[in-house]
């Protein structure tokens, strides 16, 4: 898969694709949601030299900053796939008769906007909460580090379900203006 350049156009079609795939996903059992973002820390693994060097041209970190980058978006990943699938709701006992129960659903298409200064730790961290909890995303990298973005994005998209999770690239504002439009159901 290869990172598209956004516009309205395209950002819709993307969005009409991730709302394609979500009732499959959100009525994925959780631990093979947990499961597709193990797969995913495995595959950023697989890269992590490839990730930090080009966090480290894109983003001009250092060298170790670059690679606890990547390092720290491995980490979320597994961290989320291990306790995703532990939540089970919560109870809260009032009164005797009274009983508040709440119990987690997916919400539907999540738009993830990730900023140049972290891009794999903060997109791991979003993206990795979105769809352990049955969400689809949408991935917006920032256009500073755009190889960056799509070969992280390429790793995450890989492990879920077709439209789940989707890399885009493209200039920020028509993006995120497109993303912040309320569309129709």
């Amino acid at each position: 898969m290869t990172a598209m350049h956004t516009d309205l156009i395209d950002v819709t079609g993307i969005c009409e694709n991730a709302k394609d795939a979500f009732p499959a996903w959100a009525k994925t059992a959780p631990a093979e949601r947990a499961s597709a973002l193990l797969g995913a820390a495995e595959a950023l693994e697989e890269h992590a030299e490839e990730l930090a060097e080009l966090n480290q041209r894109e983003t001009g970190k250092l060298r170790t900053d670059s690679v606890g980058g990547v390092q720290a978006g491995i980490g979320t990943l597994r961290q989320y796939a291990e306790l995703g699938p532990l939540h089970q709701g919560e109870r809260l006992q009032g009164a005797i008769e009274a009983i508040d129960y709440s119990l987690p659903e997916p919400r539907g298409l999540v738009a993830v906007i990730t900023p140049w200064n972290d891009p794999v730790a903060i997109a791991c961290g979003l993206i990795g909460a979105a769809l352990v909890t049955g969400n689809v995303v949408v991935h917006k990298p920032s256009e500073r580090c755009p190889r960056l973005g799509n070969a992280s994005g390429n790793c995450l998209s890989r492990h879920s379900r077709p439209g789940c999770s989707r890399p885009s690239a493209g200039r920020g504002r028509p993006a995120r203006n497109s993303l912040r439009t309320p569309r129709s159901t």
